[in-house]
Formats: C-alpha cells, sequence, structure tokens
C-alpha cells in the first residue's frame, strides 16, 4: 500500500465526529465508550502519578523534585468534553483544564502558574505527526512572561502506558529554537514499571466505558470508574449509571472485543525506566522428522534443551530500572557501577545495549 493510501485509510478510520481527524487516536468499540474521540489518544492520562522532576537547564545546579498528577475528565451535561489535571510540587503549573477546538483542530490548556499568585496561563497546540506527543506551546507570552519568554509544554506516553513523561521547555524573545527546562517522569499509582495490564483486561468504567482504575460504592454494590471526574459524575445521577452498567454487562456478554496493541514500544524511551524482554513472535511447530525412539533404545544421546533466554533478559531489565533510578535520583557513580555489571553479564540482553549507552553518556560528561 503506498504512503498516500496508507494516510487516506488512517484518516478515514480517526475521522471524528466534529468533522476533523486526529492522529493516534485508538480505536476501541467497547459497549457503552462515550469518550470524545480527540481525546483517545490522552485517555492514558486520567487517573494519578507520582514522578520525579529534573532541571535540564543547565544553569540550575540544584536536584530534582518530587511531583504527583492527578487527572480527571471534565463533564457538560453528561458527557464527558475535556480533562483537567491537578499538580503538586510542580514548578510551571498548578493546575489546568485541557480541551478541544474542533473548527481549529486546536488543543488547549488554561491552567494556573504553580508560583503564587496563580496566575491565569494557556497553552495551545496539536498531536504531533505519531499522535503520540502533544505539543502545548503560551499564547499571549509577551504579556505574562518578563522579557517575552515563551513556555513549551510536551506530554509523551511510555511503554504500555503506564508511565508518561512532560517536557517543559522555553525560549526567549530574541531566540529561535526551544531550549530543555525540566523533565517529570512520572508513573501511575498501583502500577509496576516491569509491565502493566491490558486496556482490554481491565474492568470498565461506568461512566465513560473506559479502562477503569477506580472504584465507587453505592448501596452496597461496588463499580468501576476511571477518574475523579467519573466518580463525581456517577454521584450525580447514580441511578442512570447503574442501568447504563446493565447493559454494557449485556452487550459484552454477546461480544468479544479484541485487545488493542500498544501504540508505544517499550524501547521507545528506555531511559524512562521501562525495558522490559523484547516481545516473541510464536510461530506453528514444524512436524517432527525423527522418527520415533523405541523403549529399549538408550536415551544418553539426550541433548539438554538451552535455558531460556528470557530469564537473563527479565533480570537484566530489572537491574536496569533500578540503575535507572539511581541515576535521575543523583547516585551517577552508583549507577555507573551498575550499569557496567549489566554489560559484563548479561551482554547479549537488550537492556545491556541501554547499559552500554548510559555509560559513554556519564564518562562523556
Amino acid at each position: 500500500m503506498s504512503r498516500n493510501a496508507r494516510t487516506l485509510v488512517v484518516s478515514g478510520i480517526l475521522t471524528i465526529v466534529f468533522g476533523a481527524s486526529v492522529p493516534g487516536a485508538r480505536a476501541d468499540d467497547s459497549p457503552g465508550r462515550e469518550i470524545p474521540t480527540p481525546f483517545a489518544p490522552l485517555e492514558y492520562l486520567l487517573g494519578k502519578w507520582k514522578g520525579q522532576a529534573m532541571p535540564k537547564d543547565s544553569a540550575q545546579s540544584f536536584r530534582g523534585w518530587a511531583e504527583s498528577h492527578a487527572w480527571a475528565w471534565t463533564f457538560l451535561k453528561g458527557k464527558p468534553t475535556g480533562m483537567s489535571v491537578a499538580i503538586t510540587g510542580g514548578k510551571v503549573l498548578a493546575e489546568g483544564k485541557l480541551t478541544f477546538d474542533p473548527t481549529r483542530k486546536i488543543y488547549r490548556l488554561d491552567g494556573k502558574t504553580a508560583t503564587p499568585p496563580l496566575a491565569p496561563i494557556a497553552f495551545e497546540g496539536t498531536l504531533d505527526r505519531t499522535g503520540k506527543r502533544l505539543v502545548l506551546d503560551q499564547v499571549d507570552a509577551g504579556k505574562t512572561n518578563r522579557g517575552g519568554e515563551t513556555l513549551r509544554i510536551s506530554l509523551r506516553p511510555n511503554s504500555n502506558f503506564i508511565r508518561y513523561t512532560m517536557s517543559i521547555e522555553r525560549k526567549t524573545a530574541d531566540a529561535v529554537r526551544f531550549h530543555p527546562m525540566t523533565e517529570v517522569g512520572l508513573t501511575k499509582e498501583g502500577e509496576s514499571l516491569a509491565g502493566g495490564t491490558s486496556s482490554s483486561e481491565q474492568p470498565k468504567c461506568i461512566v465513560t466505558g473506559g479502562s477503569a482504575t477506580m472504584t465507587i460504592a453505592y448501596q452496597g454494590r461496588t463499580f468501576p470508574i476511571c477518574c475523579s471526574g467519573c466518580r463525581d459524575e456517577f454521584n450525580e445521577n447514580p441511578e442512570k449509571y447503574i442501568k447504563k452498567a446493565s447493559l454494557i454487562t449485556q452487550a459484552a456478554g454477546s461480544k468479544k472485543s479484541t485487545p488493542p496493541t500498544s501504540a508505544v514500544s517499550r524501547f521507545e524511551d528506555a531511559f524512562a525506566g521501562d525495558v522490559s524482554e523484547m516481545p516473541k513472535k510464536k510461530t506453528a511447530k514444524p512436524p517432527s522428522t525423527t522418527p520415533a525412539r523405541s523403549k529399549d533404545e538408550p536415551k544418553n544421546d539426550e541433548t539438554p534443551a538451552p535455558p531460556k533466554a528470557s530469564a537473563s533478559a527479565s533480570r537484566a531489565a530489572s537491574l536496569l530500572r533500578i540503575d535507572q533510578n539511581l541515576e535521575k535520583s543523583g547516585k551517577v557513580q552508583a549507577a555507573l557501577a551498575g550499569y557496567k555489571r549489566i554489560v559484563k553479564e548479561f551482554g547479549d540482553t537488550p537492556a545491556a545495549k541501554i547499559a552500554r549507552e548510559r555509560i559513554k553518556a556519564i564518562e562523556n560528561r
């Protein structure tokens, strides 16, 4: 299929109800699903996150700090129309509301600065051509920032959507390019860096039909929800959503869904601590051409099966995550020693390849 043909196919699949197309949206025909199509690529953000921020500006000599983010749906007349975020410990943004303008095909984040007195701040932008990274540039920066400095916020999911990175860049009035300022690596609460649960295996939110990570109790029963926004919406009209849950259950029983694949490779952002072994493609076992062994034939010529490579790869991946966390926390020499151990003991694993890159980066500083 030609490149233009593939583009047309993707555009057709992702055409939204507003008449615009959004790259990167993940198809999901789950019963009762009411996710606004422009926000399908960003649904992974819902929930609570904890992470570590690190300054990227060489002028900043201090170490990183802890941040926590909480994302939730915002509703209008019982329908999700956008997303909100509350940030604790942030240096730039304290809170914000993300919306989508279908006419301009633009995302907009209206928020408040983290520095008192919590001044209004706004960003606008789009998903990049991969549909994975949301890039938002500050609007009216000249009116709010000293020297006309403009800020840029980028959000990008990591493997299995259980981690994401918020990058903050800045550009002075006389500069052409943005320069890194801060990078925040966050992990969703309750998830493991070693792997996450497929969205097809998670319970579905009683309100939106998306993947649920929380529960809410009502009249002795427990229902799955995906965020605090859905919790508040459920409390507004619980009987409506209990009825909806019944319909979802009936529909799910008559339809078998296909598990979606992750839109981000595990090896796409190895330094964020998401390394795991490369999945192996299963192939059918060919019929054996070896003649059957008789009962009396000796077995001393049998060759023992080689050990599975996955055990060493998993061990190397676990060690790599530990060393990456050490490096991010400022314990560079300890991390360097760990990287060298991985290269020495697990030299043929994917983790060793990444460890070599980190060794080279540290020693060249």
